[in-house]
């Protein structure tokens, strides 16, 4: 990424962290994000970033066809963070795949649950003050780890992908499904702001390694994913649900393909955005709910465990619901806590069922896999 060119010298290359924890406290970075209409869909934007401004252009869109310059955002350079993820889900296994830069650490993830054994093994390369061996490119299309050469490409409605961590090693090529992408820009302070594509995909081809062993992954399977870009708060504090699958219509018996994510701020976020990114799609739509609940009990503050959670999510014009429960049965934990950087990072994995409402028919979801993240990240 290219420099900001507005901002002063002073700001760019202070610690976002540390110089949030001081403006918050001197009252200077308000508790609450500006508030933008994230529940109306809108065309493209021109851009990500007002050039005149320097700010992030918020609101939810049908899709993305602007400049994609958030280079030009006059937030701190050191504030840049971006990450790829997709998962897919298998019959035999649960897939993640994760690469990412979040300021001052890289990372590249594989992780591969096998539900019949319950036997989890995965490899997570974490480079702490090597944020720079994981670049995007300047459309945003590829992202890529140089030390692993692993990397995520999108091209039209396809995303290729080929990622190796240790004995783990995943590559394939996989195409648009289910409806359109959510695509929105959340603005935050200063400047910062969020560029972010959540998606579903089917896999044409792939190959999953485990040592020496290869797995063929068969075309059609359903992939999750989430590519996210732009400058972040200094003080991050999430909840995240990312599935797919397939739902049955209680009336009709038809059998329809569905997505559901949910990215939520929790407490200590600051300032705390409400984008209202809690998202279903549905036999080829997009629906976008207005509030959502997470429910679930931390069972060991040692080891952040958890029980089952529930998450449910409404609107009531349109009418639309949802009532879903997840039981993990895996988890990933990630905790670094140094001078420069606090992280408590919580990646959980487990079966999810439950229903959803669309226009007054009721959909019954077929067990499927999920992704829950209870993280918090101050960098």
């Amino acid at each position: 990424m290219k420099p900001a060119l507005t901002a002063p010298v002073s700001y760019c290359e202070s610690l976002p962290r540390l110089r949030d924890k001081l403006s918050v406290a001197l009252g200077r970075t308000p508790r609450e994000a500006p508030s933008a209409d994230y529940l109306t869909l809108q065309p493209s934007p021109r851009a990500i970033v007002d050039r005149a401004t320097g700010g992030y252009i918020p609101g939810w869109y049908e899709t993305f066809e602007g400049m994609p310059n958030i280079a030009d955002s006059c937030a701190p350079k050191r504030a840049f963070q971006t990450w790829y993820h997709l998962q897919i889900d298998h019959p035999d296994r649960f897939v993640v795949l994760n690469l990412a830069n979040v300021a001052l650490a890289s990372n590249v993830a594989i992780l591969v649950f096998d539900k019949k054994a319950e036997v989890f093994d995965h490899v997570s390369i974490v480079r702490p003050f090597r944020a720079g061996l994981v670049s995007l490119s300047a459309d945003l299309s590829r992202i890529e780890d140089k030390a692993t050469a692993s990397w995520i490409e999108r091209k039209g409605d396809r995303v290729f992908f080929s990622l190796r961590a240790g004995h783990l090693r995943a590559e394939g090529e996989a195409r648009s499904s289910i409806g359109p992408e959510f695509v929105q820009v959340t603005g935050f302070q200063h400047g910062r702001g969020s560029f972010q594509r959540y998606g579903n995909l089917e896999l044409i081809r792939g190959t999953l390694s485990v040592g020496s062993r290869v797995h063929q992954l068969e075309p059609g399977l359903p992939i999750a994913s989430d590519q996210t870009a732009g400058h972040q708060r200094g003080l991050q504090h999430w909840h995240w649900l990312c599935t797919s699958g397939y739902a049955r219509n209680e009336r009709t018996g038809e059998r329809v393909a569905f997505g559901m994510q949910l990215a939520q701020d929790r407490e200590r976020a600051v300032p705390h955005a409400v984008g209202h990114k809690y998202l279903l799609w549905l036999g080829g739509k997009l629906h976008k709910f207005e509030q959502a609940e997470v429910d679930y009990r931390v069972l060991s503050a040692d080891t952040r465990d958890t029980g089952p959670w529930r998450i449910r999510m409404w609107r009531d014009t349109p009418q639309l619901s949802a009532d879903v429960a997840i039981v993990p049965r895996a988890h990933r934990r990630e905790k670094k806590s140094v001078i420069l950087m606090d992280a408590d990072f919580n990646q959980h994995y487990g079966e999810l069922t439950g229903s959803v409402v669309v226009d007054g028919e009721t959909y019954r979801l077929e067990p499927s896999f999920a992704t829950l993240e209870d993280s918090r990240l101050e960098i």
